[in-house]
């Protein structure tokens, strides 16, 4: 992502913060001009101004995206997948001072409009998260052996996800580079505990119990990702030679 530095307190209400280095943040040009505007951070919900220190430097004081994740809904009919609140993590709160993170959260909320933003875009993003999971797990060859058992299965996959899961969230990944991947990164967290982890614990039961019937979960969704297995196995000259079809279309000059 190419992105400018602009004004987290905007110049027009701050000129005497116009040029100073803590006021400008990273921000792209729709987010800055279409969203935020002349917004002003200091002024909470309540229309009441807070203090300089409370609001500015977003990103110098609360790493949002390790204290806080998305809550998902991944079983509506209507919406298979349902982007709800910015919520703190349990593991991280002690680390912030009271109040702190919440205030932070607002100010993304009113400034920023996410995690808003990210619910109406939700068919997008878990478009390209899906492109992702499939181009990840095509790329694995580890199914070859596992998917004439059939055991294995659910294990393999979990174990992919997973990798693929520390690339989303990783800061030196995919976290400071995709726009959409911090909310890729618990839609995913939503799959693996919504659909693979169910099938990982039917599987145990099935084993140590005679005559289990499976729980009550929806297997479709890891039956697609098996699907998607070592799709480079047995085709990689098929797709070599329409990539070489593809290399030959422009006339370059010699």
């Amino acid at each position: 992502m190419h992105t400018v530095l602009d004004h987290y307190l905007p110049k027009s209400l701050y000129p005497h913060f116009s040029c100073h280095p803590y006021n400008l943040i990273p921000v792209c040009y729709f987010c800055n001009s279409s969203v935020k505007g002349e917004k002003d951070p200091l002024i909470d919900g309540q229309n009441q101004r807070q203090p300089l220190p409370r609001s500015a430097l977003p990103y110098g004081n609360i790493d949002l995206s390790s204290h806080t994740y998305l809550d998902i809904e991944v079983k509506q009919s209507s919406s298979p997948i349902t982007i709800n609140a910015l919520l703190t993590r349990p593991d991280k709160p002690e680390e912030l001072a009271e109040g702190e993170l919440q205030r932070a959260l607002e100010i993304l909320a009113r400034v920023y409009d996410i995690p808003e933003r990210w619910q109406r875009a939700s068919d997008t993003i878990s478009e390209a998260l899906f492109r992702r999971i499939r181009q990840f797990l095509g790329r694995s060859s580890t199914m070859a052996t596992a998917l004439p058992t059939g055991f294995d299965a659910p294990h393999e996959v979990n174990n992919l996800l997973e990798q693929l899961l520390f690339y989303l969230s990783d800061k030196d990944e995919d976290l400071r580079k995709d726009p959409y991947a911090f909310a890729m990164t618990w839609i995913l967290v939503a799959l693996i505990n919504e659909y693979v982890q169910p099938a990982i614990e039917a599987q145990k039961d099935r084993q140590t119990n005679i005559g289990y019937d499976a729980p009550n979960y929806d297997p479709s969704l890891l039956k697609e990702f098996v699907s998607w297995f070592g799709q480079d196995l047995g085709k990689n000259d098929e797709r070599a030679g329409k990539a070489r079809n593809l290399l030959k279309v422009p006339h370059y000059r010699s």
